[in-house]
């Protein structure tokens, strides 16, 4: 786990003795969207060798959660793909909001060989099971 300070206005109790107290969050990998309201791994079925392409891996936030970094990586016919988002570190001079939000994390990917490639994103669930999910895509 990685500890930052955030930098985005959250609402902050007025019992507060320092509203400019560091918030503090975690980055963890990012909780996947229901598959049933949004694909959480979306990527063409075709694809170009030796040319970029877009993959949207989908997580799941709220009022507490800022969308993190993408991590790639492509090894032969697989690419994994890694979201994380921050999640800030609750205390008593922090409350969120209970709204729901979908984090598009956008990546591009290059296959530079054909055949039938597999997509792997590595991500969570909310009561923090592990989840890989797969896609498979052409590469032409």
């Amino acid at each position: 786990m990685v500890a930052t300070t955030l930098s985005a206005v959250l609402i902050v109790s007025s019992s507060c003795s320092d509203p400019s107290t560091p918030i503090t969050s975690d980055r963890l990998p990012g909780i996947f969207a229901s598959p049933s309201s949004s694909p959480a791994l979306a990527a063409p079925d075709t694809v170009a060798v030796n040319v970029p392409f877009s993959v949207t891996v989908t997580t799941a936030g709220g009022g507490c959660t800022l969308m993190g970094e993408t991590e790639t990586s492509v090894t032969g016919l697989t690419a994994e793909i890694r979201p994380f988002d921050y999640y800030v570190v609750q205390t008593a001079h922090v409350a969120c909001t209970a709204d729901f939000a979908y984090l598009p994390h956008k990546a591009a990917i290059t296959l530079v060989q054909t055949g039938r490639a597999t997509l792997r994103a590595y991500g969570r669930t909310a009561s923090n099971e592990a989840v890989v999910l797969e896609r498979t895509v052409v590469v032409r």
